[in-house]
């Protein structure tokens, strides 16, 4: 799936030139199915939709990751209101947040035609994702950041 799987990342040119330098560090550099499209964060959807290689009828995985707590509540449900016609049903948009509500970030991703599939705070993540590493290697220990919640929403 990883050969297939088209990918594009929305974001400035400033950052995609530094996720550009990542990508090489690890040896892998851009592949022919990571598609860069440079946009302002509240412009994302457009250039994204703008872009000839975007086939809004595939099924979406969407990370705004590191991109919520820059935003006002307002703006961020202008973004997901503006990405949500462009996701087929199955579509996902995943997100971490500190600075909202657990219950406002719920309300605006229904009202936005998104199911809260999966709500997790630092300690469900915590549990959920880095518990059996952590007892596997207690030297090497692994924990969730304190204070952020991660949702996975999708598309209904």
């Amino acid at each position: 799936w990883r050969r297939t799987l088209e990918t594009f990342l929305v974001d400035t040119p400033e950052m995609l030139s530094e996720r550009a330098e990542r990508f090489t560090e690890c040896g892998e550099g851009l592949r022919k199915f990571i598609y860069q499209v440079p946009a302002k964060v509240e412009e994302s959807a457009a250039a994204l939709e703008e872009d000839a290689r975007f086939d809004k009828s595939k099924v979406t995985f969407c990370s705004l990751l590191e991109t919520a707590d820059s935003m006002s509540i307002k703006d961020l449900e202008f973004l997901v209101a503006t990405l949500s016609p462009l996701m087929p049903l199955g579509s996902c948009i995943v997100m971490d947040y500190s600075a909202f509500a657990p219950a406002a970030v719920e309300a605006l991703f229904d009202r936005c035609g998104f199911l809260a599939y999966e709500h997790l705070d630092q300690a469900a993540m915590q549990e959920q994702f880095f518990s059996a590493e952590a007892e596997k290697d207690p030297a090497r220990r692994l924990s969730a950041p304190d204070g952020v919640h991660y949702i996975l929403a999708v598309k209904r």
